[in-house]
Formats: structure tokens, C-alpha cells, sequence
């Protein structure tokens, strides 16, 4: 998914909304446990929309939780 990244910082860049939410899209599908920190930093960086980003961050994120806190 470094491609997705790299292509939602040029589309940011360039002010390509289009191609921007393609990237979100994608970037959003492809999250799971392994990779959620990293997409989120993406997101943050690029400044992407919480909308199906973040939902789908959280839903991953918040189960595990509790062990983490311990």
C-alpha cells in the first residue's frame, strides 16, 4: 500500500480531491492490525478525512484496547 501513500501525498499536493478520496478508499480497505498505526499516520500527515478512515481504524483498534492499557 506504499503506492496508495505515496500517491495520496501527491494527490494532497496537488489539491486532487478526486484522487485524494481514491487513496482514503483504498488505504481504508486494506487496514488491519499490522497496519493501522502507519495508514493513520498517513491519514493524519495528508490530512484525509476521518469519514471511512478513522471509522474503519477504530473499529480495529478499540477491541484490543484493553490488553494494551495493562
Amino acid at each position: 500500500m506504499q503506492q496508495a501513500a505515496e500517491l495520496l501525498g501527491a494527490a494532497d499536493k496537488y489539491q486532487l480531491e478526486e484522487l485524494k478520496s481514491l487513496c482514503e478508499e483504498k488505504l481504508c480497505h486494506t487496514t488491519n492490525l499490522e497496519n493501522v498505526v502507519s495508514h493513520l499516520i498517513v491519514g493524519d500527515l495528508y490530512q484525509v478525512t476521518y469519514r471511512l478512515f478513522g471509522s474503519r481504524s477504530d473499529s480495529l483498534v478499540k477491541p484490543d484496547m484493553e490488553p494494551i492499557l495493562q
